[in-house]
């Protein structure tokens, strides 16, 4: 947020400067036939010359000579500049007690937009001292606090009756007096911010409203403060992002998409804010939008030359892409046990034969498959293999088609409804009903590391109500580290355990194995836009077992994914 305060503390100096600079002049009692003329314009250009009046300070030696100067330097917008003339009127000094003042609360302005804080803090102090006039307390106060003596500037608040102020200056009181308690009360903050808003709606007041109701948690009220603020300052890219942020909180995703997509439109270099629009678009369920999000960051990646910079991040959108564009998958297996008629321990659906050849293929309509959730329609098919041998054995084709349906974004959980369909007479006809839920870390492919932590959790409830009923309660795991051994390819050696209670409605059988293996895994099939699209695993384990499960097995296995 430091380049937002920064541009915010402008903007407030600003207005501050056009609300306050009639009062100062004729509060000050200076000539103001020569302040106005050092404010004059000719057709809306400054007409005043800062180096003759320079050079005649200079050769006067005397204090209105340098304000002179500093008044046309502050007209030009130079604080610096302005701020030095000043300082110069100060220090030669020779001045009745109104130009004292005047200059003091000169100083103060311009070093506070010329960023001197602690210079600024000194002359509102001083200049308080000398007039004792309410808006030059008020100003002390607030320039206490951006010198970061905010206990001092809460003390002097505290001290001041509204009843001294109105219009511009009791808002601006109001304003102080919420900035002062903003980060230990930001809800009261929020409500002396309101009264403030009540006086003068400027949009970085509603804009620094929001922020303090998201802080006190207060996200509704946030919102409608920031709707406010974009409202007032549509511009205003801080003011734009943090709506479209708050939008996203609110699950307004379509909203938020609009504003990053208007501010990255405006900003052709900022990748991160069209990849803030592409995830907006991905959570409103705008596949095609959001992957076009996504290759637009792409390009901008290119095109600042920071993809080598970042290829964690470049690697993660094009993940993105391949995510987005992708409405189909194949899953393709074979897998071999040493002790194959191992009979009444696989999932429901696979008959009696660990040792299976298979494949599933699935499609998700964006239809019915939007923002990370929703329906899958798939169909698979496997074998069992004879035992000790690669051939599938005969009569165990089975056949299914079912729909699998994922409720929630952020986590793989699914429930799923399929028909088996016998390919075979020891295959099976019936309903198979199934609960899942899968956990994976660095189960994708790591752009830079040589080796990362790779972890798998999966836990499945599967339930076929027909007669024969079955039930099963399955769940496994993997913790291991994969190596990187060339571009695409990793060896993963890692631990594995193995659990499953079943009824097959003649008994109920337990299950529990442990063991060790090792995976090679290679990705390929990558371009410019997308990320690897396919995978090979080749697996190979040794389990030891406890109660009903056999002593060890040895089982090896192939895994493609398209």
């Amino acid at each position: 947020m430091t380049h937002t305060r920064k541009r915010l503390t402008r903007f407030r100096f600003n207005s501050a400067i056009g609300l306050l600079a009639a009062g100062l002049l004729l509060e000050s009692g200076v000539d103001v036939d020569r302040a106005v003329s050092a404010f004059a314009t000719d057709s809306g250009q400054l007409a005043c010359g800062y180096e003759h009046l320079r050079q005649q300070a200079v050769a006067a030696g005397t204090a209105q000579g340098w304000m002179m100067a500093g008044d046309c330097a502050a007209t030009l917008g130079d604080p610096a500049t302005a701020l030095e003339a000043y300082l110069y009127a100060h220090t030669i000094g020779g001045m009745n007690a109104d130009e004292t003042i005047y200059v003091l609360r000169s100083i103060g302005f311009q070093a506070e937009a010329a960023g001197d804080l602690n210079r600024s803090r000194w002359a509102w102090v001083e200049a308080a001292g000398l007039s004792q006039s309410p808006g030059d307390r008020l100003r002390a106060a607030r320039a206490l606090r951006l010198a970061g003596e905010t206990g001092a500037a809460r003390a002097r608040l505290a001290a001041l009756d509204e009843t001294g102020f109105q219009g511009g200056e009791l808002a601006l009181l109001y304003e102080e007096r919420a900035r002062v308690i903003s980060a230990e009360q930001p809800r009261e903050a929020a409500m002396w911010m309101d009264r403030a808003i009540a006086i003068e709606p400027a949009a970085f007041r509603h804009f620094d409203k929001g922020l303090w109701l998201q802080a006190a948690g207060d996200d509704a009220g946030a919102l409608i403060a920031l709707e406010a603020a974009y409202a007032a300052d549509p511009l205003s890219r801080d003011i734009a992002l943090a709506n479209a942020y708050a939008y996203r909180r609110a699950g307004r995703h379509e909203d938020a998409a609009l504003i990053f997509a208007d501010v990255a439109g405006r900003e052709q270099l900022n990748l991160g804010v069209r990849e803030e629009e592409g995830y907006a678009r991905a959570a409103a369920g705008q596949r095609s939008a959001a992957a076009a999000a996504f290759r637009d960051a792409i390009d901008r990646h290119a095109a600042a030359g920071t993809g080598d910079d970042d290829p964690v991040r470049l690697y993660r959108l094009r993940r993105e892409v391949e995510t987005l564009e992708r409405t189909t998958y194949f899953t393709g297996y074979l897998t071999w046990r040493d002790d194959a008629a191992f009979s009444g321990f696989t999932l429901p659906e696979q008959g009696s034969f660990e040792s299976q050849i298979g494949a599933e293929a699935g499609w998700r309509p964006e239809g019915l498959y939007r923002a990370g959730r929703g329906v899958t329609l798939y169909g698979r098919a496997y074998q069992s293999l004879d035992a000790g041998s690669l051939s599938r054995a005969d009569d165990t084709l089975q056949l299914g088609l079912g729909a699998r349906w994922k409720p929630i974004a952020g986590h793989d959980f699914n429930l799923a409804a399929e028909r088996l369909i016998a390919g075979g007479d020891l295959a099976r006809d019936a309903w198979l009903l199934r609960a899942s839920y899968g956990w994976t870390q660095g189960g994708d492919w790591n752009p830079v590391a040589d080796r990362w932590v790779y972890t798998s959790l999966y836990g499945d409830l599967a339930w076929i109500p027909d007669d024969p009923q079955f039930t099963s309660a399955y769940a496994s795991v993997r913790h291991g580290l994969r190596f990187r051994t060339g571009e695409g390819w990793a060896v993963t050696p890692y631990v594995t355990a193995v659990g499953q209670i079943s009824d097959d409605s003649l008994a109920t059988r337990e299950r529990l194995e442990a063991g060790a293996g090792v995976m090679v895994s290679r990705w390929f099939g990558e371009d410019q836009y997308r990320a690897y699209r396919h995978r090979v695993d080749f697996e190979l384990e040794y389990r030891a077992g406890m109660g009903d499960t056999p002593g060890h097995s040895v089982i090896g296995r192939v895994v493609v994914n398209f």
